[in-house]
């Protein structure tokens, strides 16, 4: 299998926070297990993205020391590739093909907080049902604890 790596930028719209940098995190899904490759800080601010925030994709969530969460966002998921390309058969059609991989490696930004300690990711999706609340299902990948390079 060939594995892919892609990068993500966390996005997030209209949250408030105190950040101390970014933390730059590489990370490995595979088998709907999340682990971290390496993480480091650097000195900076994570700029606001104009994209709007979807509840579908890896959801996670920056945990401080007593549990409590700091930041949460989710991130389109790094497994699931969308591909359009001309249909062999007719030049004025376009096919569009999802691939789902099973071992990716990726990365992400998020703000870094002095007393940010895990990150817990979820893979959100939506299963039939009636209302949108009673459709996102959540199913935990791992949580990982911080052992952050460049802050002491």
């Amino acid at each position: 299998m060939i594995k892919k790596k892609c990068a993500l930028l966390v996005l997030f719209s209209g949250l408030l926070f105190s950040q101390d940098g970014i933390v730059f995190l590489h990370l490995r899904l595979k088998d709907n297990t999340i682990s971290l490759l390496e993480s480091n800080v650097r000195p900076g601010t994570l700029k606001e993205s104009r994209a709007v925030n979807n509840d579908i994709g890896i959801s996670l969530e920056v945990l401080s020391d007593n549990g409590s969460p700091i930041f949460v966002n989710t991130v389109n998921d790094p497994s699931i590739q969308h591909y359009e390309y001309e249909d062999p058969n007719s030049s004025q059609r376009l096919i569009k093909k999802e691939v789902i991989q099973n071992d990716v490696e990726f990365f992400l930004r998020v703000p870094y907080f002095k007393d940010m300690r895990r990150i817990r990711f979820y893979r959100t999706t939506l299963l039939p049902a009636q209302t949108k609340s009673q459709r996102l299902n959540r199913l935990l990948l791992g949580t990982i604890e911080l052992y952050l390079q460049g802050k002491q």
